[in-house]
C-alpha cells in the first residue's frame, strides 16, 4: 500500500462531508487504506480551516493558495480581507480585530479583522467597528491585554 496524496486525501474525505468526524475519519480509512494518521490530523486541520474561510468570507475558497493566503494571525484564524462578513457566523466562531484603532475601510492603518473559532485570551468589543459595513452583524472581541487582566 502506497501512501495517497494530499489531493486524494482531500476528495477521500470532501465525499463524507455531512457526517461525524468519528465517521468521517472511518470512512476515509476504509476508502484509503494506505492513508496514515499523519495526514488525517491534516485534513481535519485544514477543513477546520476552510470552515473559517467560509465564515469570514461567505463563500469557499476558490482554491488551497487562496485559503493559505488568508491566514491569520493564530494558527486558526482567517483574515476577513477588506469587508466584514455579512451574515451571522456559526456559534462557535468569533469575529476579532487587532489593537490598531478602528477605522473604515477595513485594513486601513494596519487595522484588520478575521475570524476564529478559539475563544482563547478574547474580551467583548463595544467599538462600532470603525462604521465598517456590516459591523453590527455580529458581536466581536479584541484580544485580551495585559492589563484587562
Amino acid at each position: 500500500m502506497s501512501r495517497p496524496t494530499e489531493d486524494e486525501v482531500l476528495a477521500a474525505f470532501a465525499q463524507s462531508r455531512g457526517l461525524s468526524p468519528e465517521h468521517r475519519i472511518n470512512r476515509l480509512k476504509r476508502d484509503l487504506p494506505g492513508v496514515e494518521d499523519d495526514q488525517i490530523a491534516w485534513v481535519l486541520e485544514r477543513e477546520r480551516y476552510q470552515r473559517l474561510f467560509e465564515s469570514a468570507w461567505g463563500r469557499s475558497p476558490i482554491n488551497a493558495q487562496e485559503l493559505d493566503t488568508y491566514s491569520g494571525p493564530t494558527k486558526h484564524a482567517v483574515y476577513c480581507g477588506n469587508s466584514l462578513p455579512g451574515t451571522k457566523l456559526p456559534a462557535d466562531h468569533y469575529l476579532v480585530h487587532n489593537h490598531v484603532v478602528p477605522v473604515n475601510p477595513l485594513g486601513l492603518n494596519g487595522f484588520r479583522a478575521w475570524v476564529t473559532d478559539d475563544p482563547d485570551k478574547l474580551v467583548e468589543c463595544h467599538c462600532d467597528f470603525g462604521g465598517c459595513k456590516n459591523a453590527k452583524v455580529n458581536l466581536h472581541y479584541r484580544l485580551r491585554r495585559n492589563k484587562d487582566v
